[in-house]
């Protein structure tokens, strides 16, 4: 297999039998220019599979197409995830933006995309700043994050947590992917998560304990 993202006249790398061939002639530059190359492949990849998904959805491909997610190791979250890339019109691309960023806004109208995106790009968002600009209706500054996260502040604030979650299950393609996982995956994930939501059980029940023995003030 080539690894050809060098460009037409640089050489050529190589996979083969296990390692990457390089040709002797080539230079500092050029392997510094892999390199970068090869660090933006995750996004680009990501994008790619999108495109990729988006055509065989259209040409009602995916059914068929299930063996092969199987044998390379596709998982359903990350074909829910693609094809919620998918929904965002090419046109709206931008080499400053990640498929994060498109997954972000997939779930919103084309119109509220573009200026999403366009908000992105004018203040330099990431894509979590973009989650929470969206979830705020206004633009959340990196210090406002910072804030919320309880970073710096010596103490642990609970808000980072929430943030650290909704960034893990924007990543995972949120409850509608979770529920396709295979059911061991699904019953050990419950199994993992259990002591959270026993916690959280036990909190409701004494606010509900708390708010039929509250009397009305007169």
């Amino acid at each position: 297999m080539e690894l050809s993202l060098l460009g037409n006249n640089a050489p050529i790398l190589k996979w083969e039998k296990n390692q990457v061939v390089i040709p002797e002639e080539t230079t500092i530059d050029e392997i510094s220019s892999f390199l970068r190359n090869f660090a933006a492949w995750e996004n680009i990849s990501s994008i790619a599979l999108a495109d990729i998904l988006e055509f065989a959805h259209r040409k009602d491909m995916l059914e068929e197409l299930q063996g092969v997610f199987v044998e390379i190791d596709i998982s359903p979250v990350e074909v829910s995830k693609a094809l919620g890339i998918a929904t965002v019109p090419k046109g709206l691309r931008h080499p400053s933006l990640t498929a994060e960023h498109y997954f972000v806004v997939s779930r919103l109208s084309t119109y509220d995309q573009t200026g999403w995106l366009q908000q992105s790009l004018d203040h330099k968002l990431n894509a979590m700043e973009l989650k929470r600009s969206i979830e705020a209706g206004r633009i959340i500054t990196k210090e406002e994050i910072a804030e919320l996260s309880g970073r710096g502040s010596g103490i642990v604030n609970y808000h980072g947590m929430v943030n650290q979650w909704e960034r893990w299950e924007n990543k995972v393609g949120g409850t509608q992917a979770i529920k396709t996982w295979p059911t061991d995956v699904l019953t050990r994930w419950v199994a993992d998560v259990e002591k959270v939501h026993s916690t959280i059980e036990a909190v409701k029940q004494e606010l509900l304990f708390r708010q039929s023995n509250t009397k009305p003030t007169k």
